[in-house]
């Protein structure tokens, strides 16, 4: 019997080991050689070059790598699909795409993006690979799409980049990130990476196409370069369309923004903010909420915007002792210590020093704490009434300020 049992035993460890490595052998897909609809399973990577009728859907809440992958649908118009998907689902609101080597994305059908995200989903693009997306004709790189037979918007979700080497294109009509023609897109974020959007033709290179819409811009880090098409800013709303507020923050390492050309009527206004303003033929206008950058409030208007703040280096410091704990008849328990800190001044013009120790200011006035003056290190000695071991927090403090501090 205990035999018997022991090969049954044997045998399902057999068939987990299997199934394990099925797992790993499936979870890496190269898709050269397939054609048709790929629905992606969570955690899958996807290789290879594809110029056949295939495209990858994503279900919202499952996370994929994209390692050198090609799709290009340049031959398959006819197919009414995104190159990339991000479906509804049942595993949650949102999707992260990770980047590895150079990945290259062409939408299908003219009116459907290079990645399309389904309304009310939000997809998380990261990583430390490369993705060039653009449209077969009149959509986004990333956004929205268009039934052009139905003559009806295919609304779009939420876009945030984290990371990596994003290279949008925009068809005519159409942002390179944001949305086409005559449909809508939730808001647009970008906390980090080089991101470079051209929009087409009256169209914004980060927003709105020609008489779409798109909610809030954020832009809290990266280098940004945006291009609008004819008659349209950077980034902002197309002609005739319209977006939420705009927010540059100071953590960016730089955005620039440059406006389109004017072009029959149609004059661009702003490198961010609305597009032309007055549409002649139809007598729309191109509106955008606040404008707000590195915390001042108001469009940019000039061909090219540069927005490049000077991150300050703060001050830093680190602290030592000096020798060993010593007898003291004014310590606690009559033992005390002698400690050396250094600042590093950074960019930060000293005007004082001082110390806490364990929350509190040490009685020992402090030494050569007045030569500040150079611009280098400042080293300063701090007697302490009490032993190493009884020092539980140590920080310096430059102008008041506590900076960091580390021991040595």
């Amino acid at each position: 019997m205990k035999t018997k049992i022991l090969s049954v035993i044997a045998a399902a460890s057999l068939a987990v080991t299997s199934f394990a490595a099925l797992t790993i052998t499936a979870s890496a897909r190269d898709l050269t050689n397939v054609t048709g609809q790929v629905t992606a399973m969570n955690g899958e990577t996807f290789t290879g070059t594809i110029h056949y009728n295939c495209w990858l859907v994503i279900p919202a809440g499952f996370n994929v790598t994209l390692s050198n992958l090609t799709i290009d649908g340049s031959s398959w118009q006819g197919t009414k699909w995104a190159a990339i998907h991000i479906t509804n689902g049942s595993n949650g609101d949102s999707s992260t795409i990770t980047l590895e080597g150079t990945n290259t994305i062409r939408g299908f059908n003219p009116y459907y993006p290079g990645i399309y995200v389904s309304e009310g989903k939000t997809l998380y693009i990261e990583g430390s690979g490369t993705l060039n997306v653009s449209s077969n004709g009149y959509a986004p790189g990333i956004g929205s799409a268009f039934d052009y037979d139905n003559d009806e918007p295919i609304n779009c979700g939420n876009i945030v980049i984290n990371s990596g080497t994003i290279n949008a294109t925009g068809g005519e009509y159409a942002a390179g990130i944001g949305t086409g023609t005559s449909s809508s897109c939730g808001s647009i974020t970008i906390n980090g990476g080089t991101v470079t959007a051209t929009g087409g033709e009256f169209a914004a290179g980060i927003g709105s196409g020609a008489g779409s819409s798109c909610g809030n811009i954020t832009v809290t880090g990266g280098t940004v370069n945006a291009t609008g098409g004819a008659a349209a800013p950077g980034i902002g709303s197309g002609v005739t369309g319209s977006c939420g507020s705009i927010t540059i923050t100071d953590d960016v390492t730089s955005v620039t923004a440059t406006k389109g050309n004017d072009y029959d009527g149609y004059n661009a206004l702003y490198s961010i903010g609305a597009g032309s303003e007055v549409d002649e033929l139809y007598g729309a206008e191109s509106t955008v909420g606040t404008v707000t950058i590195g915390g001042v409030v108001g469009a940019k208007s000039g061909d090219t915007f540069v927005y490049a703040p000077v991150h300050a280096t703060p001050a830093s410091a680190t602290y030592a002792q000096v020798g060993e704990d010593y007898t003291s008849q004014t310590a606690e328990n009559n033992t005390a210590s002698l400690w050396r800190v250094t600042v590093t001044p950074g960019d930060t013009a000293i005007t004082s020093l001082s110390v806490e120790v364990n929350g509190k200011t040490p009685d020992a006035p402090l030494s050569d704490t007045t030569k500040f003056s150079g611009g280098g290190d400042v080293s300063f000695g701090v007697v302490l009434n009490r032993g190493a071991a009884d020092v539980t927090s140590f920080v310096a403090l430059v102008n008041g300020e506590a900076v960091d501090t580390t021991l040595e």
